[in-house]
């Protein structure tokens, strides 16, 4: 993850090696990290830019070559403009995760989103709502994967798609 020198620190699961990498910059300015996901030989950066009234500008970059080079995804770039449809979303996120490199899923603070082309575009998730708690999430396979929400809930999906509650939720 991100440190105050602008490094990325990296943890390969293969061999538990630490890979230090130097932030990339979005817009000019430099990329203040709010996730941050590998899946194979794709680094996904989550990076945010200027906030207000629960959003923030934001985007999604990708490096293919180990951090050499980044590219961005999608973003939304001005939260005075309509963003399209399909972009990133503008609220705020709570945890990133990337199953494939197609499949990725993004806490937000009520919601869940998710890309099934690499992160080009974005839909929310039905059923899922950590009503303002940070999303954890522990992937079991490339279509079973769990989001917590401490406190607001548990929710899994099995097949990569359709998310389901374990168990009441949290109502009070």
């Amino acid at each position: 993850y991100g440190d105050a020198a602008g490094r990325l620190y990296v943890v390969n699961a293969g061999n538990s090696s630490l890979s230090s990498l130097t932030e990339p910059r979005w817009r000019g300015r430099r990329c203040w990290p709010a996730g941050l996901a590998t899946s194979g030989s794709d680094i996904w950066l989550l990076c945010l830019g200027g906030a207000a009234a629960g959003s923030s500008t934001k985007a999604l970059l990708v490096s293919a070559d180990g951090g050499a080079t980044w590219k961005v995804r999608s973003s939304v770039a001005s939260l005075t403009r309509p963003s399209p449809p399909t972009a990133i979303p503008r609220s705020e996120p709570s945890g990133l995760v990337a199953t494939t490199r197609l499949k990725l899923w993004m806490g937000l603070q009520n919601g869940l989103a998710t890309s099934g082309d690499g992160g080009r575009s974005w839909s929310y998730a039905r059923n899922v709502n950590p009503q303002g708690v940070q999303l954890t999430f522990d992937v079991v396979s490339p279509t079973q994967v769990f989001a917590l929400a401490p406190g607001a809930g548990l929710w899994r999906t099995t097949d990569g798609t359709t998310w389901a509650a374990m168990g009441p939720l949290n109502t009070g």
